[in-house]
C-alpha cells in the first residue's frame, strides 16, 4: 500500500493498507475516510469495479430518500458466518473476527457489497465505529451492516 492516502494518475486512490482480498474491509474504511475528509457529498456510492451502475436510475431513486441515516442497496439477511474450515468457501469467506467481535454466528442484515449507498452521516459513522473495533473483520459488506445496525435506515433497492 501507499505510505499515505493520495490520488494517483487515472483517478486512482492509493491507500496505506495491504493489498489483498482479506484486506478489502480496511481498503473500504480507508476510502470512506478519504472521501469524508476530502469531498463535500450528500451520498457516497461504494461499488465493485466489476459492477455497472445506471446513474440516471440511481439519481432518480435518491431523490426519494432521506438525506441522513441512509444505507441503501440489496439487503442480505440471515446469512450464516463461514466458520467451518470444511466449508467449500472457507479460505475466501471465513470471518471468525466478525463472530468474535459481534458475538454472532449469523451476520446482522447488510447490503451486498456489489454496491450500496451511504448518506454522509452514515459514511462518517462507519469510519468512527470501525475505529472503535479491536480489529477489522475481512468481509466488508457485512462489517458495514454491523457498524450501522443500530442507527441507519436500511433501504432495500
Amino acid at each position: 500500500g501507499a505510505k499515505a492516502a493520495r490520488l494517483g494518475g487515472d483517478d486512482l486512490l492509493l491507500l496505506p493498507v495491504e493489498d489483498g482480498y482479506r484486506e478489502i474491509s480496511q481498503k473500504v474504511i480507508a476510502a470512506i475516510r478519504f472521501a469524508n475528509e476530502n469531498f463535500d457529498f450528500k451520498y457516497l456510492l461504494k461499488t465493485d469495479d466489476d459492477s455497472f451502475v445506471c446513474l440516471s436510475r440511481l439519481m432518480e431513486s435518491l431523490r426519494l430518500q432521506p438525506r441522513s441515516g441512509l444505507y441503501m442497496g440489496v439487503l442480505n439477511k440471515n446469512h450464516s458466518i463461514v466458520l467451518d474450515p470444511w466449508q467449500a468457501h472457507y479460505p475466501r469467506w471465513r470471518d471468525a473476527e466478525y463472530a468474535e467481535i459481534f458475538k454472532r454466528r449469523v451476520y446482522l442484515p447488510y447490503m451486498q457489497g456489489a454496491g450500496y449507498i451511504l448518506s454522509r452521516d452514515m459514511a462518517e459513522r462507519v469510519v468512527s465505529k470501525a475505529a472503535e473495533l479491536p480489529k477489522i473483520p475481512p468481509i466488508e459488506d457485512a462489517l458495514v451492516g454491523a457498524l450501522l445496525a443500530d442507527t441507519a435506515t436500511f433501504v432495500n433497492s
